[in-house]
């Protein structure tokens, strides 16, 4: 390997190492998002055995997020600051996860979870998951609004590391 590959070579590894910290910026975001994923799969997977039409609620969810999920996978391509699918999903599953909460205190509890017992302690839980949905709904929303102002602490990491290889973007 000569001195023009070698060099070709260690610009390819800089622009990857760029490039995968301009992807990390939405780590937390990924797994949120996955882990949401897997929360509305399987309520729409209960929901259907019970053959309740509630099921069309997490199914919706599920259909929204699928663009943004396409989006976030984009990123790693095409970076950018403006997620506008994600920010759209987050803010639909905050207000479901709002409804949520709701309903544990009527009678709607029995047709959005038709599988679980109606008791006390069932609608805590669901509440609980459901509070801690939306607290990460509004953290989510809080850092996509760090980084779409270039606020995140990620950003400031890129920009140092940019500076130490004399790269100006």
């Amino acid at each position: 390997m000569n001195n023009h590959e070698k060099a070709a070579l260690e610009a390819r590894k800089k622009q990857t190492s760029l490039q995968s910290m301009y992807y990390n910026r939405y780590l937390i975001v990924r797994y949120i998002t996955a882990t949401l994923f897997f929360a509305n799969l399987y309520w729409v997977i209960l929901l259907v055995f019970s053959k309740s039409l509630f099921a069309i609620i997490p199914a919706i969810l599920i259909i929204v997020m699928i663009p943004a999920m396409f989006e976030q996978i984009k990123l790693y391509s095409t970076p950018t600051n403006k997620v506008p699918y994600t920010k759209i999903f987050y803010f639909l599953q905050f207000f479901v996860n709002a409804l949520i909460v709701i309903s544990t205190s009527n009678n709607t509890f029995n047709y959005i979870y038709p599988f679980m017992n109606s008791t006390l302690l069932a609608r805590l839980v669901i509440a609980s998951f459901a509070l801690l949905g939306i607290i990460l709904c509004i953290f989510v929303e809080q850092r996509l609004k760090k980084i779409s102002h270039d606020e995140d602490k990620h950003y400031q990491r890129i920009k140092q590391y940019e500076k130490s290889l004399q790269i100006h973007s």
